[in-house]
């Protein structure tokens, strides 16, 4: 019943409550974290409806000392992600590409880095416009117009809280996987005129759930 009710908001294009977004969690860790699977099944979840993308993640399990909850699944989730996002040779991805709404992303740049409850800011108000690609839309890109420096601040897979500047792709990446947690899709930031088209061509798709 509550994948029903989780269908009628990403059809609507709306954020599900957030009850209903920790039930999606739980469910989705249940399946995927406490079972085995190939590789090949497991990549699998990345074909999901890319209206699913548009959901704002959930906290990573924040307590009353502002440090992460349950390092151990912030453990297993960072695993099972970078063996996903290295299979599909890519050098960045975040839960909510799997269908997994919390706020947590791996990427590899320079260095492996799991980036749980991200945060960043721009040092200066130069930008540079590059092309962008996504695992998530495979054969496609866009142009992007992004901070060149930025101040990040993130928790790592062993709850240290981890402040940095990053810049280059380094930084591109990480404001990309930063935008997914925030339901922001590529697409999104183009112009008014590509983003209303390819918007509309997403509404008249159907809803798919691959691992629900």
């Amino acid at each position: 019943e509550k994948n029903a009710w989780f269908g009628v908001y990403i059809k609507m294009s709306q954020q599900p409550p957030e009850c209903l977004v920790h039930e999606l969690v739980q469910s989705w860790v249940t399946e995927w974290l406490m079972k085995p699977h190939n590789i090949e099944e497991v990549t699998q979840l990345i074909d999901i409806f890319p209206s699913t993308l548009m959901i704002k993640s959930i906290p990573f399990g924040l307590n009353h000392l502002h440090t992460i909850d349950n390092l151990d699944l912030a453990e297993s989730l960072s695993g099972f992600m970078f063996d996903a996002m290295e299979h599909l040779n890519g050098i960045g991805l975040s839960a909510i590409q799997l269908g997994c709404p919390v706020r947590i992303f791996v990427m590899k740049v320079d260095k492996e880095k799991t980036c749980i409850n991200p945060i960043w800011k721009p040092l200066s108000k130069k930008v540079v416009s590059q092309s962008e690609g996504c695992l998530s839309f495979p054969n496609e890109h866009c142009i992007i117009s992004r901070p060149e420096c930025i101040d990040v601040e993130y928790y790592d897979v062993v709850g240290n809280k981890v402040k940095e500047t990053l810049s280059g792709l380094e930084a591109r990446c990480f404001m990309h996987e930063c935008d997914h947690l925030d339901g922001i899709i590529m697409h999104m930031k183009q112009s008014r005129l590509k983003r209303d088209i390819y918007l509309r061509k997403l509404a008249k798709q159907k809803p798919s759930y691959r691992w629900m």
